[in-house]
């Protein structure tokens, strides 16, 4: 049964905490194996999101092929990653955050972390660290 969780949430909404939550969800979630439901959904993020990482081919015309052929191989461990971070984790002043509606991928722990990138402009988060930053913006 669902439960009621006080807090707010939105783009940006205090992103260095949204962050930290990600980083601790994806923790938590590290070390469970791929649900094979994964690789069987149809919905066009899902599509994309193969096509974007290697797992699936379609033509996407010369400036799909153009950024497809420039992507570098990545090697970071994939894991259970919420990629839909902004937006989808309550913050309360007086509680632990809450995170909600779940959208789970099979990629790397940072992915997440970059994947709503342009709303922390200006926050103190470490992703600009990341070695492999521009390969992994290159993907939806």
């Amino acid at each position: 049964m669902p439960r009621y969780s006080a807090g707010a949430t939105g783009p940006g909404a205090r992103a260095s905490e949204v962050v930290d939550a990600a980083r601790r969800f994806h923790a938590a979630l590290a070390g469970i194996r791929c649900p094979d439901l994964l690789a069987t959904r149809t919905h066009r993020w899902a599509l994309v999101d193969r096509i974007a990482w290697g797992d699936a081919c379609a033509d996407l015309g010369p400036v799909g092929r153009r950024l497809m052929a420039s992507r570098e191989p990545l090697h970071l461990q994939r894991q259970l990653a919420y990629c839909d971070l902004d937006g989808n984790v309550l913050l309360h002043d007086s509680a632990p955050p809450a995170v909600i509606d779940l959208s789970l991928y099979w990629r790397p722990a940072p992915y997440a972390d970059v994947e709503d990138a342009p709303e922390h402009v200006g926050e103190r988060t470490p992703i600009r660290a990341y070695e492999q930053l521009a390969d992994l913006l290159v993907r939806p």
